[in-house]
């Protein structure tokens, strides 16, 4: 088997059968106003770390399916509060994992 093919094959089994179920759990059990709060001022919310995961992973499928794409700028700071309800985050990461 062609290495590269079976690295991918493995990483996606990883994150969908891995990561995403635990990553449910844990936003599963935050009560809505802990999504989005933060301890510090200069704190990531959960919720904003999770939009950053999102971003990933969507940019690293982009990247699988169509190598050739190219971004002006990175994510490093891509931690966006969206504000919006738990239900909403687990479909948007759903959707992403999908």
């Amino acid at each position: 088997m062609n290495p590269l093919l079976e690295f991918e094959i493995i990483s996606k089994h990883r994150m969908v059968n891995h990561y995403y179920p635990k990553l449910c759990t844990a936003l599963n059990s935050l009560e809505e106003d802990q999504l989005w709060s933060r301890e510090a001022g200069a704190a990531n919310s959960i919720g904003g770390i999770v939009v950053h995961i999102v971003e990933h992973i969507r940019r690293n499928t982009q990247r699988m399916l169509t190598p050739e794409i190219r971004y002006e700028t990175g994510i490093e700071s891509t931690f966006t509060d969206l504000n919006i309800s738990k239900s909403e985050l687990l479909a948007l990461l759903e959707s992403t994992f999908r």
